[in-house]
């Protein structure tokens, strides 16, 4: 492990300038060294490796030397990313001035002050996106903006690794994902959501969720951008003379729409224009964060236009109202209930075994029928895995009339849900993220036909639980 890298001759300093903005955090300090501190590089290197040195030890409780060379690497890049962090805003006269001056170890320290400082902007960002977030259940945009973010804050360790974030970011922004790393990274990725959700705020959440579910119908576990639906539904409703923030096209518009944008003889204009009509129906102030990232968004936009246009498939790249489709339902009876007293006898037995194994084991044996099975689930307190355990063993219909009962992929959090009614929500949908892609879209395919025999089964269900005493 070596901090210097290359041996490049001493460069003016407004000519480095730029590398603030354009080198990655954990090698800007690095570069500043080999730049212009080549006759300090001994010294550094040296107080580097004694920084290192001591944070293992004080991880390790004094055991350094018993430490993977992966995990000293990899502390060694947070070191670097840290002391980076710090040194980035400065201009850099200034940083090498400060380098030249400071031991590493306080330049550390002022990295690891920055850090904390940009861990709070998180938090205001975050809180920011959650109160404008999209009412769509789209459960990547959803669990992203809300248990991801607080993954993030929860395991981000600012000394061991300064340069990672510890979660998959899965949903996708309309901007490029940022090539910045840690903090930095979840900063820029929050402030694209938030400025995504301030454009979408702006239309009528009605047309938002209608939109979606002309989508697809399973548009809940897809990962998709949701912006770039709305931009394009709305481009296409302004052409084809709809109202664009009502976002609701027929077939015909799309035949139509498609006439007129083959037409134009500057198709990259027409998208331009377009996009400043939407800024100000949508009330985005001109030049303001909102109506600039949406500007940079339409070159995108263009690319898309013309290939549907191109591929003579503008229809399928829109959200068009049509005809239901006719599905044969599936149902589930969800009035038979066992007597009493059996049932307070299962519900003891379940409660005294000590194994997830035996627990399944009874439900599959002594439970004959859907309505005393979700009733136990409530009512007997199971941990996850063995929740998981009785999911894999389930017919798929009544892991899917589960489904319809406790969907997971809700928008709102509801404070009156009971604890239960919570935790096998939860578990479900844990175990739909176990799935290999075909057998979760089949279980959602298969629930989208579940309907109860019993009509009012799903209104009285609470009411008519019986919890043993």
């Amino acid at each position: 492990m070596t901090i210097s890298s290359s041996n490049a001759l001493s460069t003016p300093f407004d000519q480095f300038e730029t590398m603030r903005y354009t080198c990655a955090t954990r090698h800007y300090f690095r570069s500043l060294c080999d730049r212009f501190l080549q006759n300090q590089l001994d010294r550094i290197e040296s107080e580097t490796y004694a920084l290192l040195a001591s944070l293992l030890s004080r991880y390790t409780l004094g055991e350094s030397s018993s430490v993977p060379a992966e995990f000293a690497e990899n502390v060694l890049i947070s070191i670097l990313y840290t002391i980076g962090i710090g040194l980035k805003p400065m201009s850099v006269i200034n940083a090498v001035n400060l380098v030249k001056s400071s031991r590493v170890d306080q330049l550390f320290e002022i990295g690891q002050k920055r850090i904390c400082i940009k861990i709070n902007t998180v938090k205001h960002r975050h809180l920011e996106v959650l109160k404008t977030r999209c009412p769509v259940n789209n459960h990547v945009y959803q669990s992203t903006i809300r248990g991801g973010i607080k993954g993030f804050l929860k395991l981000y360790d600012p000394i061991y690794a300064a340069h990672e974030i510890h979660i998959t970011a899965d949903y996708p922004t309309a901007s490029p994902r940022p090539v910045s790393e840690g903090v930095e990274f979840i900063i820029d990725y929050l402030e694209a959501i938030y400025l995504e959700n301030l454009i979408l705020s702006a239309f009528p959440k009605k047309a938002i969720l209608d939109c979606m579910r002309r989508y697809h119908r399973h548009y809940a576990i897809m990962i998709v951008n949701l912006l770039d639906i709305m931009m394009t539904q709305a481009l296409g409703c302004l052409y084809a003379g709809r109202p664009p923030l009502q976002l609701n096209l027929s077939a015909t518009d799309a035949a139509q729409l498609y006439t007129v944008l083959s037409m134009k003889e500057d198709l990259s204009e027409t998208i331009h224009l377009g996009l400043l009509h939407l800024i100000v129906l949508l009330n985005l102030t001109a030049s303001s964060l909102a109506s600039n990232y949406l500007l940079a968004y339409e070159r995108e936009l263009y690319h898309n236009f013309h290939f549907a246009i191109e591929t003579d498939t503008l229809e399928q790249r829109l959200c068009i109202v049509r005809s239901p489709i006719k599905r044969d339902l599936v149902f589930v009876d969800a009035s038979t209930t066992m007597p009493l007293p059996d049932y307070r006898r299962l519900y003891h037995e379940l409660i005294s075994c000590r194994h997830a194994k035996d627990q399944c084991q009874l439900l599959l044996k002594d439970v004959h029928n859907f309505r005393d099975l979700e009733n136990l689930l409530l009512d007997v307190p199971m941990p996850p895995e063995t929740l998981h355990r009785l999911f894999r063993k389930l017919p798929d219909i009544t892991l899917a009339a589960l489904l319809v009962r406790h969907p997971f992929a809700t928008s709102e959090y509801d404070p009156d849900e009971n604890d239960s009614d919570r935790a096998l929500r939860q578990a479900l949908s844990l175990y739909m993220q176990s799935l290999a892609p075909d057998e979760h879209l089949s279980l959602h395919n298969l629930s989208a036909s579940v309907t109860f025999k019993q009509q009012t089964f799903s209104k009285q269900l609470s009411a008519s639980r019986h919890t043993p005493k």
